[in-house]
């Protein structure tokens, strides 16, 4: 009876395993030939675009991040809209607050037409409030807001990949630009070196995911031709990195509030208004969480979105007339994927655990070399091909990035199996 356990779990961490390596290597495959933007290319129409960016206690890293947008989206003739808000007064602190901070530079810098600043009047709220209360004060329906966080630092010719695809897929109305998570992939500074190397795994889960999951479904529903997947291809968008024409988000309301993963159930809301989301082929860098602790909180914060599908669901259905959306069969569709995601990101790390312990609970060496490859090809093949791909994904990003050592790639790629474990073994503590 083991023996038919063990096969049947080795079999399931398998298909696993060789559809995400497939899925990540078609996401690197396709950037790679859409990353490049056509010299002097004329376009039709240049919609406006605004870059709103929610800050809250950001003293210290509001003006770098500025000075990047004047520098390569200012000049290209977005505007900047930073919105602070009251929640800040919360807590004492001493200095000037974020508001003071972006005033004052505005003002030194003689930016006032470039650059807007508005502060949210309430103190209770999250940035989803902040970004309605942005986007109730457009009137060009017709232009486009990209979101961004005060840590973004997308690609310096994001705006002209933007206008680029926009010229190749003139009737899209959503674009997202996806992140790496390796920005500070060498900045880990633990006294304990297993650590630093531990939290570099994790980075490259994260940026893992990205290729395998998040690119796979920006594209199935977007640049495939299949039409079932135009219909029924689940895929969501990201609160950063995020291009919408202003009009389409009004459409559902604006940035939903209910929930704290606010851009998994607006993406989920515009597939369900038939909307396609198309990828942008050049990366943001994003920071991975520096501790081992804070990688637990961010995972069991992100846990909770895709347990929510359901009252996604039950929401679209109950207002269904109010969002125009006259066939709910897409909905239920996204709904079964989404659980279905979730239940296999929950059960990874049990289902590796049991392929693991196999040489302990069975004497049929066939059976344990069978499981052994099943975690080699979901875990350290992965993380190996990531690992190597490093200095296209910073140069991506905008950034360089030498050739990884071999002998560094073996060791995160073997680190790869005790990382699969740590997210679901730390939300069954929590809970």
């Amino acid at each position: 009876m083991i023996n038919i356990i063990l096969i049947f779990v080795a079999m399931v961490l398998s298909i696993r395993g060789v559809s995400t390596l497939v899925f990540m290597l078609q996401s690197i495959s396709w950037i790679k030939k859409n990353q490049f933007i056509k010299k002097k290319q004329e376009f039709s129409t240049k919609p406006k675009i605004t870059v709103l960016i929610p800050a809250l206690r950001e003293q210290k890293r509001i003006i770098p991040t500025l000075n990047h947008f004047i520098k390569y989206f200012v000049s290209r003739g977005a505007h900047i809209v930073i919105i602070t808000t009251q929640k800040e007064y919360e807590k004492t602190f001493d200095g000037p607050s974020t508001q003071d901070v972006v005033r004052e530079f505005v003002k030194s810098k003689k930016l006032e037409r470039k650059i807007t600043l508005l502060n949210y009047p309430n103190k209770s709220g999250f940035m989803a409030h902040q970004l309605n209360y942005a986007l109730n004060k457009t009137t060009d329906d017709n232009s486009f807001v990209a979101i961004y966080n005060v840590d973004s630092q997308p690609h310096p010719k994001t705006i002209e990949l933007f206008y680029n695809q926009l010229a190749k897929n003139p009737s899209a109305k959503i674009f997202q630009q996806s992140s790496a998570f390796i920005k500070n992939f060498n900045k880990f500074n633990s006294s304990n070196p297993l650590t630093n190397i531990f939290l570099q795994t994790l980075a490259l889960l994260q940026t893992r995911w990205t290729f395998a999951h998040e690119y796979a479904r920006l594209l199935r529903q977007s640049v495939y031709k299949f039409k079932l997947f135009k219909k029924f291809a689940n895929a969501h968008v990201v609160g950063h990195g995020l291009i919408i024409q202003i009009k389409i988000l009004k459409e559902v309301g604006g940035f939903p509030t209910e929930n704290i993963t606010e851009d998994l159930f607006l993406g989920y809301l515009l597939r369900s208004k038939g909307y396609s989301i198309y990828p942008l082929p050049l990366l943001e860098l994003a920071e991975s969480p520096a501790t081992i602790k804070s990688n637990w909180k961010q995972k069991y914060v992100w846990f909770w979105g895709p347990m929510k599908y359901w009252s996604y669901f039950k929401y679209v259905r109950k207002n269904a007339k109010m969002l125009r959306i006259t066939d709910i069969v897409p909905s239920l569709v996204f709904t079964l994927q989404g659980l279905i995601s979730a239940l296999a990101w929950l059960t990874s790390g049990p289902i590796v655990l049991v392929c693991l312990i196999s040489p302990f609970v069975t004497s049929n060496l066939i059976i344990v070399l069978i499981c052994y490859i099943a975690i080699f090809v979901y875990g350290p093949l992965q993380y190996f091909i990531v690992y190597s791909n490093l200095p296209l994904f910073f140069e991506l990003g905008g950034e360089r990035y030498s050739k990884p050592n071999l002998l560094n790639e073996i060791y995160i790629s073997l680190f790869s199996i005790p990382v699969t474990l740590f997210p679901d073994f730390l939300l069954l503590v929590r809970n």
